[in-house]
């Protein structure tokens, strides 16, 4: 029996959320389903459990299999349209997915929404870098709600502004809050401190804008393997979506002209 790492990403609004047994569709129960329609694994443990609707480049899932690892991602992506399996790393028995070195997420932002006050809401975001009890920005569980946050970079292309967020471990809705709470106060001067607030902040962003970059460990080299036809299915996805993007690009045109 071997243990094994795999790196995935996933088009999140396909799905139904991320953990087992979340609604009808959820990322770990079709996955789960075809490890064990192939008697690949019967169980898996996942790097992160992505809020709903939010999609992934680089999630991790680890099993345990006696199958070689060319043979699972090629049954996994052929199976599953909306999944794309690209590279896997040996993995010790006894490892948790979840302890990895670091996440980094990435929210996408239309720069029509900040406007003039991108630089507002740049400054408040670098507020949340550092060790910080992020109890009122997130869907609070069990865990401990202090949490380390590494980097926040900024890039702008386009009409687009790209926030990436670098930690060991985020909570529940933290990011997209986080995100909602710079975007509301970016209208004042930025220099408000987000940890003075005595309640938990009430706005949450949409979950179709973040996406889970990477999941990062230090000790583990990731081989890619990925067959011609699986990309070749991708290439297909993105062009068609490229097209209905153009097209609602068009009724946006006439939806300016109306007032």
């Amino acid at each position: 029996m071997t243990s094994l790492l795999v790196k995935f990403g996933y088009i999140g609004w396909l799905y139904t959320g991320f953990q087992k047994g979340n609604g009808s569709s959820s990322i770990e129960d079709t996955i789960l389903k075809v490890l064990i329609d192939e008697g690949i694994s019967d169980k898996l443990n996942s790097a992160a459990r992505t809020d709903r609707g939010v999609s992934a480049i680089g999630n991790v899932i680890k099993i345990d299999t006696e199958e070689k690892p060319e043979k699972i991602l090629g049954i996994l992506n052929h199976e599953i349209r909306g999944m794309l399996f690209h590279s896997w790393a040996e993995a010790e028995d006894d490892m948790n997915a979840r302890h990895c070195d670091s996440k980094t997420y990435r929210y996408i932002l239309p720069r029509s929404m900040i406007l003039e006050k991108e630089e507002n809401f740049e400054r408040i975001m670098r507020k949340f870098i550092g060790t910080h009890d992020f109890i009122n920005f997130c869907r609070k569980d069990a865990r401990n709600t202090v949490r380390t946050v590494n980097s926040i970079k900024f890039h702008k292309e386009g009409g687009f502004l790209t926030v990436d967020i670098t930690g060991k471990s985020f909570l529940w809705n933290q990011i997209r809050i986080m995100i909602a709470y710079a975007l509301r106060n970016s209208l004042s001067d930025g220099n408000i401190d987000p940890f003075e607030l005595d309640s938990r902040f009430p706005a949450i962003s949409m979950p179709d804008s973040l996406i889970l970059l990477d999941v990062f460990y230090k000790d583990k080299e990731f081989k890619k393997c990925l067959n011609r036809s699986k990309i070749e299915t991708f290439k297909d996805m993105i062009n068609k979506s490229t097209m209905q993007a153009r097209i609602f690009e068009q009724f946006n045109s006439i939806l300016k002209q109306i007032k």
